[in-house]
């Protein structure tokens, strides 16, 4: 059987149309591969920024908050001495409360009896 020069000819472009589909597919899944990665790489860089950012933040955030709890502890700590400076003033309005008390029997010339604390 002989195919001549027209059966050649369209074995030729056969094969050279194949070799061209190879090289075809073979480029469309290089780009679309190379697209992907730099899809994923932007989103990454992406995320990247974005967790950078929110950490940022929190970093401001921790410290805007330790501040308060510094401010905090001041005030409470000045709040126990003002009570510790009270309590010991109380005690001493106290006594001189009893101190008057025997001292008012005494110039009445009646017997001083404590009262009980409530």
């Amino acid at each position: 059987m002989e195919t001549g020069v027209a059966g050649e000819l369209v074995q030729g472009y056969g094969s050279v149309a194949a070799i061209f589909a190879v090289i075809a597919k073979t480029a469309w899944d290089e780009y679309r591969s190379r697209r992907l990665d730099k899809a994923k790489s932007s989103a990454e860089v992406d995320l990247v920024e974005r967790l950078s950012k929110q950490l940022e933040l929190s970093e401001a955030r921790g410290v805007a908050h330790q501040l308060r709890a510094d401010e905090i502890a001041k005030e409470r700590n000045l709040l126990y001495q003002t009570v510790g400076e009270l309590k010991g003033e109380v005690a001493g309005m106290r006594a001189e409360l009893r101190a008057a008390r025997m001292e008012i029997s005494q110039l009445r010339g009646v017997a001083y009896v404590p009262a009980e604390p409530t």
